[in-house]
């Protein structure tokens, strides 16, 4: 799975520096599947489970809730494949994920829901809407699956 990731990453970089021509467009398309079958595995997994980590608590249906909500059509090729690196992270169990473009390790929403509060620093996969971030700091948007 990672070579299948680092060739499409590669393939995005040509994308971007050489424009959408059919052959990239078919690199999008592989990334909505290969998405579509990431999602049909986590919906399944949602039900009435409940995990305790640290004295908090969640369900899956908090940690999988805002797959409904997500417009693939609206996100780029970049958006789509942090997006399916944070469910495949989800999907293990991990709270961190490394980042495909900068290498950075970003946390997941599983992170944030057993810390059971929003920290403030305006996390890219934050479930409680950047409410403890202040209002100096420059506000994120949200895209349907995470901030950027």
């Amino acid at each position: 799975m990672k070579e299948y990731f680092s060739k499409c990453l590669t393939l995005y970089k040509h994308i971007s520096l050489l424009g959408r021509r059919h052959w990239g467009m078919q690199v999008l398309k592989n990334l909505k599947k290969r998405h579509d079958f990431v999602c049909s595995k986590s919906i399944s997994k949602i039900g009435p489970s409940t995990s305790k980590s640290e004295g908090q608590s969640y369900t899956d249906t908090q940690l999988f809730s805002f797959l409904q909500f997500v417009k693939l059509d609206k996100l780029s090729a970049a958006e789509l494949f942090i997006h399916t690196r944070h469910l495949e992270a989800l999907e293990r169990g991990d709270d961190t994920y490394k980042d495909p473009a900068t290498g950075n390790v970003v946390f997941t929403r599983l992170a944030h829901l057993r810390r059971g509060q929003c920290c403030g620093s305006a996390c890219r996969h934050c479930p409680y809407g950047h409410k403890g971030v202040l209002p100096d700091r420059p506000k994120k948007t949200y895209n349907s699956a995470f901030y950027v």
